[in-house]
């Protein structure tokens, strides 16, 4: 195996993507091999060098602006007007160099993944490094970043292979390749072997760039939290040895920052929400907070006691309905609130908690989302009724009226296809806003949930046990609020059935819409520890957790639960666990997928 460990604190953004790598035998290494970082910030390495500060890839690139950042307004215009200036010494430079660049820009850089709270003024070479050349990209990095500095501070500057700029993507592991079956017993070996206490997860995939999974190397990726700065050399070495024992030589091993983020933002609401039934897959906020958004998943049945009524309830996560500290607004003055929400964290609530129904309430869809959508509608309105138009309705008027002008057939017919257009955009925004107005988007009470931190032990891995994560919550809406439960322009659910490796899973969420993934079946651990109070499409984003997952023919299979950002990996919780913690937590013999 070749490897290569970030060894500056200094430094560590530029390597959150790549704390610790090592490639499998006969595999092209998928980062830079021997990074290091001087003290003045400077970061080498085969395929990226400069400094002083280089973002975390992946990383966005945006025209400069005189907007909030480092520096004075007065020198953020001044770097804005000077750019065209220094982009030309830079390549006069480059040339001397004779480094053949692609391109020159200065831009605003930013982390796509636990970004800056700014961009960061940087020139950008693209150069592609060529495979005998051998040239130190530093030194001349620094020759530049000494030229812009003399003329304008805090700007940083980067020569990238544009190869390191595409993010690799996880893929499943067939379950015909041998290192599915001793996944769980390697997996095991290295939790106890190791020091895990910042960890995040631990998982086995195809890991790589190419378009075709079976070509990218099978690796074990662990990823780290963003606060950590220690090195993984050791639990490198330890993976290795674990590795060895079972012949596993074709395994690279990935230490990456990166962590569970709960699907909670604050996106479409379709206008059919405004006939008041409730629709799985569209948005629900928390009632009387300012948390964000988050999916309502579909609706389930309860059924108390044998021959009794089959009882409606909705379903969604634990975590989207109960408000964080700084979100809980006049809620935490309620009676019984100070305590439930301490209670909620640690333990269930079943249908006799007499405070759940009264604290945690929920809209669907939020106000946040019914408001961005009043905001959207007249966004379009103020466009199309903008200057031209106003300028050719008073013409058209003006010639109405028998005044002296003119109007062509082309801008009459114009005209009157904007007019079509506002009635239907003034139709939509009416809607919206008389919901939002009257409250009629007020859902209904939380009636049960599983608590918010809290795990149980239950089936994995063909008959072993395991601890996993309940995250859940039962809403009781208002009769007037009952709907189909299916998804929009889709078929019902159904019932749930197995899931296979490489499986084409699917789910429609608040934010991303109806999206697509693959299932791997070599199951990943989340590492959770509870926090003190205080496709080329992303498969799941800010708002998608509740969201139902379910396969091709409609069968659920789990709710989305969060998802790791650097990794694109979503985690949910199987539908048979959540649905047998119902039963346990409310005392039902028996609970159902709504027909």
């Amino acid at each position: 195996m070749t490897s290569t460990s970030s060894t500056s604190e200094i430094f560590s953004r530029t390597s959150e993507h790549c704390l610790s790598y090592s490639s499998s035998y006969g595999a092209e290494s998928l980062f830079d091999t021997n990074s290091e970082t001087d003290s003045p910030g400077f970061f080498t390495s085969l395929y990226r060098a400069g400094g002083p500060y280089l973002c975390s890839l992946p990383a966005t690139s945006a025209s400069l602006t005189t907007a909030a950042g480092a520096g004075s307004p007065a020198a953020r215009l001044a770097l804005l007007e000077d750019t065209e200036r220094l982009e030309e010494d830079v390549r006069k430079i480059l040339r001397s160099e004779r480094i053949g660049y692609q391109t020159v820009a200065l831009v605003g850089r930013q982390s796509k993944i636990n970004p800056e709270p700014y961009a960061v003024p940087t020139v950008v070479v693209d150069v592609e490094r060529e495979s005998h050349d051998s040239r130190d990209w530093r030194r001349v990095a620094r020759q530049i970043h000494q030229h812009v500095a003399s003329l304008h501070a805090g700007v940083s500057v980067e020569l990238v292979d544009p190869s390191m700029e595409k993010l690799p993507r996880c893929s499943p592991v067939q379950a015909t390749h041998r290192l599915f079956a001793e996944w769980p017993a390697m997996r095991e070996q290295i939790l106890h072997e190791c020091s895990i206490w910042d960890w995040t997860s631990l998982g086995l995939w195809r890991y790589g760039r190419s378009p075709n999974p079976a070509d990218n190397p099978i690796t074990i990726l662990v990823a780290i939290r963003y606060d950590s700065v220690r090195e993984y050399h050791t639990e490198r070495n330890r993976i290795e040895a674990i590795c060895a024992r079972y012949e596993a030589r074709d395994v690279s091993i990935l230490f990456l920052k990166d962590e569970l983020k709960l699907c909670c933002g604050v996106s479409q609401v379709p206008i059919e929400i405004c006939d008041a039934a409730a629709l799985p897959g569209v948005s629900i906020g928390i009632h009387n907070s300012s948390a964000g958004s988050s999916t309502l998943g579909g609706a389930i049945q309860l059924q108390q006691h044998p021959g009794s009524e089959w009882r409606t309830l909705y379903l969604t996560c634990f975590h989207s309905v109960h408000p964080p500290l700084q979100h809980r607004g006049t809620l935490k003055h309620m009676d019984g609130a100070k305590q439930g929400f301490v209670r909620w964290e640690q333990s269930p609530a079943n249908l006799n908690d007499q405070d759940l129904p009264t604290i945690l309430r929920v809209d669907h869809p939020s106000n946040g989302d019914l408001v961005e959508a009043v905001n959207a509608e007249k966004s379009v309105l103020n466009e199309i009724k903008g200057d031209r138009f106003r300028n050719l309705e008073s013409r058209i008027r003006a010639m109405r009226a028998g005044e002296d002008a003119f109007v062509t057939p082309r801008e009459k017919q114009r005209y009157e296809n904007n007019l079509k257009s506002i009635e239907i955009f003034q139709h939509r925004l009416t809607k919206f806003e008389t919901f939002l107005s009257s409250k009629r988007n007020y859902l209904g009470e939380v009636v049960a949930g599983s608590g918010l931190h809290r795990t149980k032990e239950r089936t994995i891995d063909g008959g072993r046990k395991g601890l996993g994560t309940m995250d859940w919550a039962l809403i009781s809406a208002l009769r007037t609020r009952h709907g189909l439960n299916k998804l929009r322009n889709a078929s019902h659910f159904q019932g749930r059935n197995l899931l296979e490796s490489d499986m084409k899973l699917y789910k429609s969420g608040r934010s991303t819409q109806w999206t697509q993934g693959l299932y791997n079946g070599a199951r990943s651990v989340k590492i959770a520890r509870t926090k003190d109070r205080n496709n080329s499409w992303p498969f799941a984003e800010l708002g998608d957790s509740g969201s139902w997952i379910f396969r091709e023919d409609g069968e659920v299979v789990g709710m989305l639960l969060g998802a790791f950002e650097r990794q694109n990996v979503v985690f949910f919780i199987h539908i048979d666990d959540i649905l047998s913690d119902i039963k346990d937590v409310t005392g039902s013999v028996d609970v159902r997928i709504t027909d």
